[in-house]
């Protein structure tokens, strides 16, 4: 094995000593962030903004966060697991709090509308008995459409039907040719 190998990972000195101190570094590192974090937050609250008792309880609070994590970052581990809980609760809540009502009042309105306007731009009405979804489409001589092939859309050949289990009608793709092309 390598030196350069050996120093990116050592698979065979995967023992729980290294996965320990592996796990003390990424504490001190969370806990070195988050403390300077409120340490900034702090000053700029107690200075800046005017919020004395909240900025110096910022600053108290990133400061006995970045001594811990210099010093003894395994007592940071506990509180970290609650911070990290309740961030996945406060995000689960927010998620319904916020995409509940944007759901009832945008997407629901919307799809009634569509509805009752008898629109399905995805397409999704039942197909008649012995019809297939299969599109047909027209090749293209144009070395550009390569670069564009997923941005054309062949309106017009969305709109022919083709029974199951058939090969596309010449003469249906002969209209569609006659027609001037994909529509943008």
């Amino acid at each position: 094995m390598s030196t350069a190998s050996r120093q990116v990972w050592n698979w065979r000195d995967d023992t729980p000593t290294r996965r320990r101190e592996a796990a003390v570094a990424r504490l001190r590192r969370t806990g070195l962030v988050g403390g300077v974090v409120a340490l900034v937050a702090g000053t700029v609250l107690n200075l800046v903004l005017g919020h004395v008792i909240v900025g110096r309880l910022l600053v108290t609070l990133g400061a006995l966060q970045t001594m811990a994590a210099l010093w003894r970052p395994h007592l940071l581990a506990s509180p970290l697991r609650w911070l990290q809980r309740f961030g996945q609760l406060v995000g689960a809540g927010l998620a319904w709090l916020l995409l509940t009502p944007l759901w009832l009042l945008v997407f629901v309105p919307v799809g009634w509308w569509l509805r009752l306007r008898r629109r399905d731009p995805l397409h999704r009405a039942p197909l008649a008995a012995g019809l297939t979804a299969w599109i047909p489409r027209r090749r293209s001589s144009d070395a550009a459409s390569a670069a564009r092939q997923f941005q054309d859309e062949d309106r017009e050949a969305r709109e022919l039907e083709r029974p199951e289990c058939a090969l596309p009608a010449p003469e249906l793709l002969a209209e569609v040719d006659d027609a001037g092309g994909p529509s943008a």
